[in-house]
């Protein structure tokens, strides 16, 4: 018999027997593998249910969600996959006071051949007090001072009071409420918004409000102030006459107007401007005219204008200019000298 005839009939006897412990050995693979321990992280979502009548105290939130780590066979882990865990935390019987509440129990579902490793949070402890209702005055808090030259004529709160929900250890001694802090130094255009208002350190409701209406007009303080050696200078037609002679030749200039304006402006800013027609000037060297100032910004004749280099001009108000009229004088022309012709010599032909 060959080797080959050999082999095969070896393979053929007790072939079913054979058979039967490939299975045997496969099934205790799996098995084996089924119940090897393996660890995984689950994350559980918490539900609460709060006693209506009471207030939580709780300084930081109380946490949404568990994770728990957990051991057990691979099919176990997998089981929990389908099933939908949570914590319902039932609190609604509780009374003022501190309780505690643990999450090392299980949530409901939880397969029961998984070992929790380690839980977290592991416990809470959550404080409640009575819920109580208080109206106070609401104080604006305000911080730093307006720019200069502008002052608060008037202020205005909607709602004046407020009427508080929450805890009665927070409420039964408040006497007011302040507001978050109003920066006056940007409130130069006063103010017309919704100012929060600073409950920190209180345990209130939803339904407390949250904010007031303010409403602080503030305007520019309006004050008066000169400025000398106002220089005359002329102006439009007679802007290139070299023979006009102005007495004075400056002026005082007093204006009224916000005190930002006036803080902004000097001399230099201001002109005092002599124009109108050159028909109107007197003779050459006859007696000088008066001309007014004016602010007609199309005079008939000769007249002085002030001119202002600031944008906001139209804000101010000219108080007086002194002198109130300019004389205005035009020179005799000088005669050219004549030119003298050199002497002849003596004894030389002319």
């Amino acid at each position: 018999m060959s080797a080959v005839s050999r082999a095969v009939d070896l393979v053929r006897r007790d072939l079913g027997l054979k058979l039967l412990a490939i299975v045997l050995a496969s099934l205790a693979w799996l098995y084996a593998h089924g119940e090897q321990t393996n660890e995984a992280t689950f994350v559980v979502p918490v539900e609460y249910v709060l006693p209506p009548d009471l207030v939580l105290m709780n300084d930081d939130p109380l946490p949404e969600r568990v994770v728990i780590v957990a051991s057990g066979t691979r099919a176990a882990l997998a089981r929990v996959q389908e099933v939908n865990l949570r914590y319902l935390v039932d609190l609604e019987a509780s009374v003022p006071g501190s309780t505690e509440y643990s999450f090392r129990t299980p949530p409901p579902g939880w397969p029961q051949r998984l070992r929790i490793t380690t839980v977290s949070p592991a416990m809470i402890r959550v404080r409640f007090d009575e819920r109580t209702r208080r109206t106070v005055p609401v104080q604006i808090r305000t911080r730093g001072t307006l720019p200069a030259g502008f002052v608060e004529t008037g202020r205005e709160v909607l709602p004046r009071e407020v009427t508080l929900v929450g805890a009665r250890a927070d409420l039964i001694n408040l006497e007011s409420v302040r507001t978050r802090p109003v920066d006056l130094a940007k409130a130069a255009a006063g103010v017309d918004a919704d100012i929060g208002l600073d409950v920190s350190g209180l345990h209130l409701l939803a339904e407390s409000p949250t904010s007031v209406r303010l409403r602080m007009q503030v305007e520019e303080v309006i004050a008066e102030r000169e400025f000398g050696d106002v220089r005359l200078r002329l102006s439009g037609e007679l802007a290139d006459r070299t023979d006009l002679v102005l007495t004075p030749e400056s002026g005082l200039v007093r204006l009224e107007g916000p005190v930002p304006l006036l803080d902004a402006l000097h001399s230099k800013t201001l002109r005092l401007e002599l124009g109108g027609a050159g028909a109107a000037l007197p003779e050459p060297g006859a007696d000088a005219v008066q001309v007014p100032r004016t602010e007609d910004p199309e005079p008939a004749g000769l007249a002085v204008r002030l001119n202002v280099d600031h944008p906001r001009s139209d804000r101010l108000r000219v108080v007086s200019v002194t002198p109130a009229t300019f004389a205005v004088a035009v020179r005799i022309p000088e005669e050219p000298t004549p030119v003298e012709e050199p002497a002849t010599p003596p004894g030389e032909p002319e």
